[in-house]
């Protein structure tokens, strides 16, 4: 091979060698990002997994057990109210103290998340927690006065010797009367406290919490309202049960049974009147009697000229004890029904002699069958009256089978005096969860106006007016209605009678604000000795300076095709429309009153507010109520809520019944 085959050989070897090289070095370029693509999520991943690992152990962790003791805590406050109501003072104690046990782990727990749960999100979580923490500790000492204050109260009932109200000495009721009467500062601190947690709940800013965070603020929220009502009730009853019950001088009442089958303005007809004398919880005589054994002397002396629709319906040429009760406002009536007691208490054979009242107790059969719900069936003279029977059997007894119970036409109502001493009997020997169970009655009725209280002492009746417990026709500046039954001479039918009442508002093309309020009549009904055509002299009682602009379904007389007159006039600070209307068994009919609304509610709608206070009738069980009020603009935001599906319009459409007042209120 000579030189230059040679050296060729070593160049090509050369070249080769260079390939090689190059070749490998563009492999391990291509090779190298490739190997940083699996690098990098891995070191990630351990970075992830190191901080949720951190995580779990330094927040999720104590998380878990602050909630956890919370939960404990909210238990043991649900239990200690519990026993609370049920007068097992010791297990309320006994709760409290776990409660508090709870709560002291749930800040320590705070504690244990340390600094760096003072930033970022957790710091929204972590605040929560301690207002949750400060508000259970303001709960239980509210809880802790309230148990404290009844146990001193309540012991000679639930004490290590308890006993039956019934067997209490004179001078144990009066003590506890006179601890109630007192009791009312205690209370307001107990509420001030749940006041102050609910303050603190308030405070939180709910957006961004963890959902078992929100979950728990919500459900303690709702826990809260719970207790400040009962307390607020619990302060209400030691402001007013103590004097009510003869506490600290003997008190005297004129009580009145109206029966709301027999409507009348202020929940039904008067059928009964008796006078109960208490003192220290003690009644010291209650005595019933029929109105009719009042009103008989009277129509022997100069009548008094009655309203003109008692007049014109009911054909009678005097105003007697029977029909006082004409006007809706309980104080206004009140004030002619003592007057026509006296009156008629004054005469000679008048069952009653004038007294030196103290105030008048109104109730409703209603309020006599819840009460039978608690106390159980009585029998009086041969015949069981239980809460499904009571006012079926009392009707039949005092209209048509009172000589099955041995009384005459005039005495035939003195049965339900001895009702009443029965039922008296048996709460006194109530235990003392049965107590509570009988006080919730008593504020429902109270509630749904079927009893109303007027009493002469000042004071008392200030905090029955704040609690709407008088029967008064409410004043407010905005928009109102209350629609009035007066049942004349349509004998008991009113059980017979459903009702249903619409309410519209709305601008015309003249810019007035309109409204139309229908009561629809259905009278289910037949001829009995209990039941007839519906005959109703109908009320509307609206804001004072409205104009009728017409009235549909009205009539001159039963059966009548001719339209009645409406009768237009102002009283209580109301414009008031009135008219009648007759309605045959198995029929129904709508009386309906259009009217413009004043302008200064047209004005306060355009300013961008508008409120409702639609009032029920005493005595009534609940009418259907639908609104559907029409306003210029969009409505922002109302209480009580539409359907979500009504939302974003400027129409407010509501579908409720008048069980009690309904308030609405609306802003543009």
């Amino acid at each position: 091979m000579d030189n230059s085959t040679l050296k060729k050989l070593m160049e090509e070897g050369e070249e080769l060698l260079d390939e090689v090289q190059e070749d490998k070095e563009l492999k391990q370029i291509r090779q190298h990002p490739f190997k940083k693509m699996w690098v990098l999520p891995l070191i990630i991943f351990i970075v992830v997994v190191a901080l949720l690992g951190f995580g779990y152990v330094k927040y999720w962790l104590p998380f878990n057990s602050i909630m956890s003791q919370s939960n404990k805590a909210q238990a043991s406050f649900q239990l200690a109210q519990k026993y609370l109501l049920q007068g097992e003072f010791k297990g309320a104690s006994d709760q409290l103290e776990q409660a508090g046990v709870a709560l002291k782990a749930v800040e320590k727990g705070i504690d244990a998340l340390g600094m760096m749960a003072r930033f970022g999100p957790l710091e929204k979580q972590r605040q929560a927690l301690k207002a949750i923490a400060v508000s259970g500790q303001n709960l239980s000492s509210g809880l802790r006065l309230v148990t404290n204050l009844t146990n001193q109260i309540m012991l000679p009932l639930v004490g290590p010797q308890s006993k039956k109200f019934s067997d209490l000495t004179a001078a144990e009721k009066r003590n506890i009367l006179k601890k109630v009467y007192e009791a009312a500062p205690d209370i307001q601190g107990a509420k001030a406290e749940v006041e102050l947690a609910k303050l603190q709940m308030d405070q939180i800013d709910t957006e961004g919490l963890h959902p078992t965070l929100l979950s728990y603020v919500k459900d303690l929220r709702t826990k809260l309202n719970e207790v400040d009502l009962m307390l607020s009730q619990a302060a209400v009853m030691a402001r007013t049960v103590p004097t009510l019950l003869g506490y600290p001088g003997e008190k005297i009442y004129l009580f009145l049974l109206q029966n709301n089958d027999e409507l009348r303005p202020t929940g039904g007809f008067i059928g009964t009147v008796g006078i109960a004398k208490i003192k220290d919880a003690e009644v010291v005589s209650f005595e019933t009697r029929n109105v009719y054994e009042m009103d008989v002397n009277a129509e022997k002396i100069e009548k008094i000229t009655p309203p003109n629709p008692i007049a014109k319906y009911l054909k009678v040429k005097g105003w007697y004890l029977r029909d006082a009760n004409w006007s809706p406002d309980f104080p206004t009536a009140v004030n002619q029904i003592e007057k026509l007691f006296q009156r008629e208490a004054r005469l000679s054979g008048s069952p009653f002699s004038p007294q030196n009242l103290d105030g008048v107790i109104a109730i409703t059969p209603n309020m006599l069958e819840d009460f039978l719900k608690v106390s159980g069936a009585i029998e009086i003279r041969g015949f069981v009256f239980s809460s499904e029977n009571f006012t079926e059997r009392l009707e039949y007894l005092v209209e048509v089978g009172y000589d099955k119970i041995g009384e005459s036409y005039s005495t035939r109502k003195n049965i339900i005096g001895l009702l009443g001493l029965e039922m008296i009997k048996r709460f006194q020997n109530l235990k003392m969860d049965q107590w509570v169970e009988l006080f919730g009655i008593l504020q429902k009725n109270l509630s749904e106006k079927q009893m109303l209280l007027s009493f002469h002492d000042p004071l008392l009746q200030e905090e029955i007016n704040r609690q709407n417990w008088g029967g008064e026709v409410r004043n407010t500046p905005m928009d109102y209605f209350m629609f009035i039954d007066a049942n004349l001479a349509a004998l008991k039918t009113d059980q017979y009678v459903k009702r249903a009442v619409s309410y519209q508002i709305g601008f015309n093309n003249k810019g007035d604000l309109i409204a139309r309020a229908s009561m629809n009549y259905n009278n289910f009904g037949t001829f009995t000795w209990k039941s007839t055509r519906y005959r109703t002299y109908t009320r509307l009682y609206v804001p004072e300076g409205s104009k009728l602009i017409k009235t549909e379904g009205s009539m001159a007389a039963d059966k009548s095709v001719t339209a009645g007159k409406t009768d237009v006039y102002n009283e209580l600070g109301k414009t008031v429309f009135g008219a009648f209307i007759s309605i045959e068994p198995g029929a129904s009919g709508t009386l309906t009153f259009e009217y413009q609304l004043p302008e200064r509610l047209k004005e306060l709608i355009l300013d961008g507010h508008y409120s409702l206070l639609a009032q029920k009738q005493a005595g009534t069980t609940g009418h259907g109520l639908v609104l559907n009020l029409v306003f210029p603009n969009k409505i922002k935001d109302a209480v009580p809520a539409e359907a979500k599906t009504e939302w974003g319009n400027n129409s407010y459409k509501l579908t409720t019944d008048l069980s009690i007042d309904r308030e609405i209120k609306i802003n543009f």
